[in-house]
């Protein structure tokens, strides 16, 4: 129950502590437009404001052993714990309750709390209609520059209305060179509460080049690929796992042309078709994985996910084709010097598609994820299931792939602390040395129609590399967190097998796993 309310006012209370007598509770306050600290009696008949901190004071608590109370003072450069004693004197901030003052029981407040509207203020009800807070209200641009590629030039938006029931995505590109426009819509609708519903749309186009008997290029084939994709998911978060689960199906329909177009009528007839690929597919995760707030890893606990998918070509049964993928990582947190736990990693994938699968595998290149540094603008590269540092993207297709990786991770520093004119913090530093090892192939039974391999899919050797990295917690305009990744990687297996360098360099974004 409810014993005393000795606060109630239009703003953000929290962080409620004791004073050391116990007839005083401190907390902080934003009811003078910044959080500042606030103390106040149990008869809540006065407020006395103790801090004026010019970007906002934290989480204040008072020492029973000392007169002193400690908190966090929030400045440019991040926030910086301090102490103060218990007896300054605060400024007086009225009362918490509106009502009778103390000593005069005919007294009121002058200043009170506006009342909330009233029921006759209220317009006539009417039914929620999403269109007006679902339309855009902003363009990004997107400008890709690509040397042998050509440029891709376009924009991209994003709505939801203002109770979530609704939102999208869309974005298009030209691609100057081959004249062509890629385009991807996605649409979630969450009114359900669960399942989600999600469904997108998009068009991609691949080139590859055509050569003659003789080995000369005589030209280039293009492929265009639209998918639609409906699926439903499921998540169940919980404090200590994570598990999700999406159902759902695909269409993909491709077509191709030649340049010259003279080209195509000597090609398979199959290309001159239009070919339709549906697909349904099943992904499901589970994780009790535990990221302290001081950690610069994931620690002490196992992520497992898995993908199925069967896909066929309409009109034709025996195209169609099963494909699954499963990982699995594991961390375990050491108890070693440093400002936070050192780590072990660990991860393994692997994947299997029949012989009439259209899509293949790739292993090699480095994993991560991508950020947005200025509108239109961004670094990093994919998630990938099979990389491989220090050998090129794709290095290997096929479809068999195998993969794993193993790292140690250990604490350097956390400076918490900017660089002065550039809007980058600088959290936590730490390194990592890794073994990473992948490999994509076609059997011998697949077959070389029109599948996805061909005679320099097949036994395709392992790949490995060893190397180390300095991993840069940041955040970006301080309330982006980001992860920077510099390193080296040393290709100790295969090099030669596809042309890798002896040692490379990067820079990526986001974790490897």
């Amino acid at each position: 129950n409810v014993t005393r309310v000795v606060v109630s006012i239009n703003a953000v209370v929290s962080d409620p502590s004791w004073s050391p007598s116990g007839d005083r509770i401190y907390y902080t306050s934003t009811q003078s437009g910044s959080t500042q600290a606030y103390s106040v009696s149990l008869a809540g008949n006065d407020i006395l404001k103790l801090s004026n901190s010019t970007t906002g004071l934290f989480q204040l608590e008072a020492s029973r052993a000392t007169q002193n109370f400690a908190a966090l003072d929030f400045r440019y450069d991040g926030y910086h714990l301090g102490f103060a004693p218990t007896a300054v004197e605060g400024v007086a901030s009225g009362t918490g309750v509106v009502g009778a003052r103390s000593r005069c029981s005919t007294c009121r407040i002058t200043a009170a709390v506006i009342a909330p509207i009233a029921q006759p203020d209220l317009p006539p009800a009417r039914p929620y209609s999403a269109w007006k807070s679902l339309i855009p209200r902003y363009w990004d641009p997107l400008i890709t520059f690509a040397s042998g590629t050509g440029n891709v030039f376009g924009a991209a938006t994003s709505g939801e209305d203002i109770i979530g029931r609704h939102s999208y995505y869309a974005q298009g590109g030209f691609h100057t060179k081959y004249h062509e426009t890629d385009a991807f819509v996605a649409y979630k609708y969450a009114g359900l509460g669960q399942p989600y519903i999600n469904t997108s749309a998009k068009q991609t186009f691949d080139h590859f080049s055509l050569v003659n008997a003789a080995g000369a290029d005589v030209g280039s084939l293009s492929r265009r690929a639209r998918i639609f994709d409906l699926s439903a998911s499921l998540v169940r978060p919980r404090a200590r796992t994570y598990a999700s689960l999406a159902l759902g199906g695909e269409m993909e329909v491709r077509d191709y042309t030649t340049d010259p177009d003279t080209l195509l009528r000597k090609l398979p007839a199959l290309y001159s078709r239009t070919l339709n690929y549906p697909s349904v597919f099943a992904t499901g995760s589970w994780s009790n994985v535990q990221r302290p707030s001081l950690s610069i890893s994931r620690e002490d606990g196992i992520a497992l996910g898995t993908t199925v998918r069967r896909r066929w070509r309409t009109g034709d049964a025996a195209t169609a084709s099963n494909s699954v993928i499963g990982t699995v990582a594991a961390y375990k947190s050491l108890d070693l010097p440093g400002f936070s736990h050192h780590a072990l990693a660990a991860r393994a994938a692997g994947a299997i598609a029949d012989d009439n699968a259209i899509s293949a595998f790739s292993a090699g290149g480095v994993s991560g994820g991508s950020l947005d540094i200025i509108s239109g603008v961004s670094i990093g590269a994919d998630r990938r299931t099979f990389g491989v540092r220090g050998f090129p993207p794709s290095a290997e297709r096929g479809i068999r792939a195998l993969g794993g990786t193993a790292e140690y991770r250990a604490p350097i520093s956390a400076p918490s602390s900017r660089i002065p004119f550039v809007p980058l913090l600088f959290d936590k530093i730490s390194v990592a040395t890794f073994g990473e090892a992948g490999r994509a192939w076609c059997p011998v039974s697949a077959g070389l129609s029109i599948g996805v391999c061909n005679g320099s899919t097949r036994s395709q050797p392992w790949l490995a590399s060893v190397g180390a990295e300095a991993d840069f917690d940041t955040a970006v305009q301080y309330d982006v967190a980001t992860r920077f990744r510099l390193g080296f990687a040393v290709p100790v297996l295969n090099r030669a097998a596809v042309k890798a360098k002896s040692v490379s360099f990067y820079l990526a974004v986001g974790s490897a796993f």
